[in-house]
C-alpha cells in the first residue's frame, strides 16, 4: 500500500487518504482495518461498453466510472484476500 496524498482537517473532523493499492497483497487486511461504519469509499474503474449501431455493428468503448460509496457494512475474506463493502 502506497499513500500518494492525504489531507486532515481537524476543525471539520474529515480525513482524506488517496492510496495505491496492489492487486495480491496483505493490502487488503490492512484495509480492513482502517474502514468503519459510516466511512465513504471513492472509486475509480474502467468498464467496457458495447455501442451498436443501426447497422448491427459493434464498438466498444472503454468509459471511466467514478463511485462513491458509504459504508454500512464490511467484512473481510481471507482466502482469496478480498474486503466485500
Amino acid at each position: 500500500m502506497k499513500i500518494i496524498r492525504k489531507e486532515v482537517h481537524f476543525k471539520h473532523k474529515i480525513f482524506k487518504v488517496k492510496m495505491l493499492i496492489e492487486e495480491h497483497s496483505d493490502d487488503c487486511w490492512n484495509l480492513f482495518n482502517l474502514i468503519g461504519t459510516g466511512d465513504f469509499i471513492f472509486g475509480t474503474c474502467h468498464r467496457k461498453v458495447a455501442k451498436e449501431s443501426l447497422t448491427g455493428l459493434t464498438k466498444n468503448v472503454k468509459k471511466k466510472v467514478n463511485v462513491l460509496i458509504k459504508v454500512e457494512k464490511y467484512s473481510y475474506d481471507a482466502d482469496v484476500d478480498l474486503v466485500r463493502v
